[in-house]
This record gives C-alpha cells, structure tokens and sequence, in this order.
C-alpha cells in the first residue's frame, strides 16, 4: 500500500503511463495514438512529464460513401504498486479547427467486449461518452470500477458525418482536429496523457430542399448545354416499375417522362424519393454499381430510393437571379447519380461523388401546359391573335403577345412580376401584375420598341417586397423560359425553364 509522503523530506517515486492506441476498422485510414506520462513527486516540488511516441498522424477522410469510422482507445494503468486498490480514470473527448463544422460528426465510446467489439459492422455497446466533435464529451470511471495497476481497457469510438445538413462548406471539404486526453488519479497524486489526429472530408456539399408541392414538377437535366443536355428520363415512357432511367435530349412537349417531383420523407429532413410525372407510385431507385438506375414501385421505407440535393455551386448568376448546380446522392449507397458510365447506352448509373462534371444536375421548373394533362400545374402560356386561346386563358384576346402565368391556388391580389432579358442579357422590360379572381395572371406588350422582339429570357417573380411595376429587385424566381419569334402578333415560348433555387 502506497501512502502519500509529507513535503519535509520524504521522497516518493510514483511511475504512470497512459496509453492510448487508436486502430481503425475501416479500410479508409487508421490512426494510432499513444501518450506516455511519467509522474515524479517529492516533498517540495512536483514534475510530471508527458511525451507521446508512436504517433503518426493519418489523415482520415469521411465521403458521401464512407460516413463512418470506427477505431479504438486503449487505456492501461501501469502504475508501479503493490495496491489492489483502483486508480480513477478520466477521458475527455474534444475536438478544434474547423468550429462551424465539427457539430456535423458526432462520435460514441463504448466500451470492447466480445459482443460488442471495436469493429465497423459492431453493435455499439451501452454508451459511456457520445456527442459531437463541436461539444465533447467526457467518461469518468465509476469509484468502484478504477483500473488496477497494470490493468488495460479498449474503448471502442465510432464517429458518423451527418450528410443531409446545410451545415457544410460550400466548397465540400474541411477538416477538423479530435482530441483525446487521459487522466488517471490516485489519492493525492495524477498523471495525464493526451493525443490528437486529424479528420477531414470532402465532396460533402450543403443540402438543398426543393418545393415539395404536389403540382411542383421539375426538369433534372446534366451540365452540358445545347444538344448535349440530357434529362433525367423514363424509357418509353413506360409508367410500369423496371423501365430504365435515361439522359435523354431534353424535350419542350409531352414531357411527362421527363418531369419529376420530390417527396419528403417522413422524419428524415433533406432526403426525398424522386416520383415520375407518368405515376405517383413510380420512383428513382438505386441500382448496383455499374447498373442503370430504374424505377421502382413507391417505397418511403426503402433507403434505396431515398435521395438528397448537394448544392456544389453557382452554375449563372447576375443582378437578378442565380441558379445552382447538384450532386444527388443515394442514401442507401453514398453514391451520386453519373452520366457517361455505361459505354452504347444513355442509362444514368451510380459512382462515388467527386463533384465530375458528369455528376452535376440542374433540377428546373416545369413550365410546359399539358403535364399530365393537369389544370393545376403552374405553366406558361404564349398566345397571340391569330391563334386559338391557350388553355385556362382568360376569355378575350389582345392583337398583341400576352404571356399567361397559371398560379395554382392563386391569392386574388397577389402580385408578381415578369422580366424579358434579350439577348445580350440586358433586362429591358419589367413589369408587374396581380392574379386575378380566376387564378390567372396576365401580361402585354403592345410594341415591340422595348426591346421585346427578337429571342431572350422570360423569368417571373412573386413580387413580396415592392408593390411597384417594374420592380428591378425581385422576391423568388419561380419560372423561367425561352422565347423566340417574338412581334406584336406572336411568340413562341420554348426551351428549358423553372425556378432557380
């Protein structure tokens, strides 16, 4: 038995090391820790000494497929004594650098049994310290479990990435510093080790929640522009489960093969499935890697056809508006749709993000009237004098263009407002307009001397902020289309469009 010894001359030698080992299970990284601390203590002072030996710093690095890693700490009293008596063990668990992000890894420490064992496919134990990196932690041994001197115990950590978060950088990476410090006491004496790694990831993007209204139809189209866009696309519009999803040249009618919506799922913020316009029970499911996606009979249980938007970056911007480029990642497999895999076909495949060019989407607004065949879908309207009236259009007719804007469920009174931006992508007509009794809103150019012929852009506006026409500062983009042809007697609406997120 070890007796704490006075400061009038009595000297006593206490020897302790910590150490602490971390090896990973996942084939990704590993990383191995060990703190040595040698205490010695006399009657009028006392120095204690920490080194660390051992200890390369492996970076690990957490992907949309890799969220999880898995290691293990080993702590041992090596106390020289003849006590039975337990020594009190402490660990703290922290984290530094990267501040805004570290909150999205949380971690668990359990500790190793052959139940439950420091391995990536393990069921954790009871939780002993659990949090996150941005918080901490810290597990302090009960008073009758301390170790014995030359006892050793494996902790087991997990740290999981959130993924469906707006809490990322917007350029997917960052990386962080994980602390993990030891102390273990005896009466009136201690020692402490402490270790540190780093942990980065990347390609990891904040989430983007699109509208979720039953009427909110969208484009997902590849970054390729002119005749080498695709769009996200049933084969043979076959509204049957098992048809092939294809990048098909992006159509201006009879779209509904074409078109998509998103649908929560229930608590899980930031993940949806993707249900065809052919059916509502018609969903985008992931396939093996080097397989074609297809669709799949509506499952909201099924990971496989839970989805996620990854903001990567601005695709265009200007004065006025911008509109974002996506990754879309499985949740079921970690990996993101991809164009250009499967050599002779149009089929879109999985493949590990990497923000590739060939992984990135515009998901746009609809636009185009007979989707379905449903009155309630927001569209755009081109009518002209000598034509028939566009569908739902107001009785009456103007020797001019009018663009009709349906708003589904419109408010009588709301006001919105629709911007022509030609060709040279100057705006040169503004103008504003409230939605009628009957839900439509209506707007007229009676010359062509502002700038309204020729080709150029048609973007509308819910006007929230300024009642005034013309206002040059809008609320939210909510459709967006080509026009050509455009005199005082006819127009032409055309191309891709919808709202820029």
């Amino acid at each position: 038995m070890m007796a704490p010894i006075g400061r009038n001359g009595r000297i006593a030698a206490i020897t302790g090391i910590v150490a602490l080992s971390l090896v990973t299970a996942s084939s990704a990284g590993w990383a191995y820790w060990t703190s040595q601390a040698t205490v010695n203590l006399t009657a009028s002072s006392a120095d204690l000494t920490i080194t660390t030996d051992n200890f390369p710093s492996l970076e690990h690095v957490f992907l949309n497929e890799s969220l999880a890693h898995t290691g293990s700490v080993t702590v041992t009293n090596t106390t020289v004594s003849s006590s039975t008596q337990g020594s009190q063990v402490e660990l703290t668990f922290s984290g530094t650098g990267g501040d805004a992000y570290r909150s999205n890894f949380a971690f668990t420490v359990w500790l190793q049994t052959g139940d439950n064992p420091c391995t990536a496919e393990a069921t954790p134990g009871p939780a002993l310290a659990s949090g996150t990196w941005g918080d901490g932690d810290t597990y302090t041994t009960p008073p009758d479990e301390g170790f014995l001197p030359d006892e050793s115990r494996i902790y087991c950590v997990r740290t999981t990435a959130t993924r469906a978060t707006t809490n990322w950088p917007p350029n997917g990476a960052m990386s962080f510093t994980p602390q993990i410090s030891a102390e273990i006491v005896r009466g009136n004496y201690s020692g402490a080790a402490s270790a540190s790694t780093t942990q980065s990831s990347q390609y990891i993007f904040p989430v983007y929640g699109p509208p979720t209204a039953d009427t909110a139809w969208f484009f997902i189209h590849t970054l390729a522009t002119g005749p080498e866009r695709r769009c996200l696309d049933v084969s043979g519009g076959n509204s049957a489960p098992g048809a092939t999803v294809l990048g098909i040249v992006c159509k201006n009618a009879d779209v509904a093969n074409q078109a998509w919506r998103f649908v929560p799922i229930d608590g899980k913020p930031g993940y949806y499935q993707i249900i065809s316009n052919l059916s509502n029970t018609l969903a985008i499911a992931a396939e093996p890697t080097g397989t074609a996606l297809h669709t799949a009979t509506s499952s909201p249980a099924n990971v496989q056809q839970h989805w996620t938007l990854q903001k990567t970056d601005v695709g265009f911007t200007n004065a006025m508006w911008e509109r974002w480029r996506y990754q879309i990642v499985n949740d079921g497999t970690g990996l993101c749709m991809t164009t250009g895999l499967l050599p002779g076909t149009n089929g879109i495949s999985l493949a590990p993000c990497e923000r590739l060019d060939t992984q990135i989407f515009f998901v746009v607004r609809t636009m185009f009237s007979g989707i379905n065949a449903d009155p309630d879908t927001d569209t755009i309207f081109c009518s002209f004098v000598t034509g028939p009236p566009a569908p739902d259009e107001p009785s009456g007719t103007q020797p001019v263009p009018r663009f009709v804007y349906r708003v589904t469920a419109g408010t009588p009174g709301m006001r919105y407002d629709v911007h022509f931006i030609n060709s040279a992508g100057q705006l040169v007509w503004p103008g504003g307009v409230s939605v009628g009794a009957n839900g439509m809103a209506t707007w007229s150019n009676a010359t062509t001397t502002n700038g309204l012929a020729g080709t150029g852009t048609l973007e509308i506006y819910e006007d929230v902020d300024n009642p005034n026409a013309g206002n040059v500062d809008p609320g939210t983009l909510i459709a967006r289309g080509s026009l050509s042809n455009v005199t005082p007697q006819s127009c032409s609406l055309t191309g891709m469009g919808g709202a820029a997120p």
